[in-house]
């Protein structure tokens, strides 16, 4: 395998050479981070800023404080919640300040 090479590896290719190869070893926990910083940023873009990945990791602990099941089917349900828009942050702001102040 080259090095170039690393990035297109089958998740079996790594299981069999996890212990051979620490481009390998580390290839999981590199695609593990593109993909939430890819929801990140698709849960800050659909709901205008006012959502983050954060927000729905919390969503996931307080889950399992009630002791509900998380699988596969329930992730993809939070993430396909609609997120609205409610416009920029600083208008959001504004908004509030003014409601705030009278």
């Amino acid at each position: 395998m080259t090095s170039g090479a690393t990035g297109t590896a089958s998740a079996r290719h790594v299981a069999t050479r996890f212990w051979q190869d620490t481009r390998i070893r580390t290839l999981p926990y590199d695609r593990g981070f593109l993909y939430f910083v890819t929801v990140d940023n698709a849960l800050r873009k659909a709901s205008g800023g006012r959502k983050s990945l954060d927000d729905l990791i919390l969503a996931i602990l307080h889950r399992r404080q009630r002791d509900k099941p998380l699988g596969i089917a329930d992730w993809e349900a939070m993430l396909r919640q609609p997120r609205r828009r409610r416009g920029p942050p600083a208008a959001r702001h504004a908004r509030r300040r003014r409601t705030a102040i009278g």
